[in-house]
């Protein structure tokens, strides 16, 4: 079993999971675990992304994603369409799954794509959310998947 733990203003997104959920600290929990938010809004992540040479950063819009060999740049549109990474790794026994959004409807997209099944048997998938229907919020049919790694 997993339990999530969530950055700033990611709570909701860990919710979606229905796992046991709780604000992500500044060490590494034991078990294997569920880390939503990227770098900026959740330590845990940040350190996660070092460790595997991740980079997801939003600067002024400007999104980017690497890993290994992906790379996505993009501009992104805060509340009208994100990117997240959803990636799956062992450490030191255990399991971590990565839930990163450029912005936090990304990271909102990418635990739904999660919790969904979507992305079951895949270690790397890279999600793309944008809402069409213009209400602001997050619904899997905004969601399609744009890479994926086994």
């Amino acid at each position: 079993t997993f339990k999530a733990y969530y950055g700033t203003f990611d709570q909701e997104a860990a919710e979606i999971l229905g796992l046991g959920t709780q604000k992500a600290g500044t060490r590494l929990p034991p078990g294997n675990i569920v880390l939503l938010g990227g770098p900026k809004a959740n330590h845990l992540s940040k350190l996660i992304n070092q460790m595997e040479d991740i980079v997801v950063e939003n600067k002024e819009g400007r999104g980017y994603i690497k890993i290994d060999s992906y790379e996505l740049k993009t501009i992104v549109s805060y509340g009208k369409s994100d990117y997240a990474l959803i990636y799956a790794l062992e450490y030191k026994g255990r399991k971590i799954i990565l839930v990163e959004g450029l912005t936090r409807y990304g990271t909102k997209a990418g635990a739904l794509y999660l919790w969904s099944g979507y992305a079951a048997g895949n270690t790397l998938v890279i999600i793309k959310w944008t809402d069409y229907d213009g209400n602001g919020d997050v619904s899997l049919q905004e969601i399609k998947e744009v890479y994926s790694e086994v």
